[in-house]
């Protein structure tokens, strides 16, 4: 298939490949198009610092801002692809945007027929700890994009699940292997990288 990848550098697997690499590589799909969320392909980027679509230097495909002119897919750069797919991780708390990202992508790929397969990734805060004030319907923004309470305790996969009752999208999730709720970050054996210039550490 003709893939459209979300990600950021956080995007690697437990060999710390990039998932960039591991689909350019991989003679069985084609890597078309990439979408970067907010801070950036390489996440560098200052916190709401807005970025522009450019050309991939190494691969020559488009890599799409969805932090610039635009935060929701449009249908021009979705048209050539057969599948979205999202590999971003996330710190487990409502205002940050990653997740906000994977919403709006889930809401674009419904309306234009494409199916999202979310590749999940652990809760650094672990999947026990839910609390702080919950986000009332009417205050949905970007950096509140459900009605989630402040550490909400899910993983990646489960708030795609959460989302798309919602939405509606075709969605598919690969699970983890080996990940209980109970596990922190540590609890992983992964090594953190740094998700964004502001977390630069667990």
């Amino acid at each position: 298939k003709r893939v459209g990848l979300v990600t950021n550098q956080s995007g690697v697997n437990s060999r710390g490949e990039s998932i960039i690499n591991i689909l350019a590589n991989d003679k069985t799909t084609s890597l078309v198009a990439l979408y970067a969320p907010e801070h950036g392909l390489d996440g560098t980027a200052r916190a709401g610092e807005h970025l522009e679509s450019y050309l991939h230097p190494q691969l020559g495909i488009p890599v799409y801002s969805l932090y610039g002119s635009t935060r929701m897919p449009t249908e021009e750069m979705l048209r050539d692809i057969d599948v979205l797919l999202f590999d971003v991780q996330d710190i487990g708390a409502r205002t940050y945007t990653y997740m906000s990202t994977l919403n709006y992508c889930m809401v674009a790929a419904e309306k234009y027929g494409k199916p999202v397969i979310v590749l999940d990734r652990p809760n650094p805060l672990g999947g026990v700890i839910v609390e702080g004030p919950v986000l009332e319907e009417p205050y949905k923004t970007f950096v509140g994009v459900d009605t989630l309470p402040m550490a909400h305790g899910m993983t990646a996969g489960e708030l795609a699940y959460f989302f798309n009752r919602n939405i509606g999208a075709e969605l598919f999730v690969v699970p983890m292997e080996g990940y209980k709720r109970t596990m922190v970050f540590q609890d992983t054996g992964l090594e953190w990288i740094s998700t964004s210039p502001n977390i630069p550490d667990l």
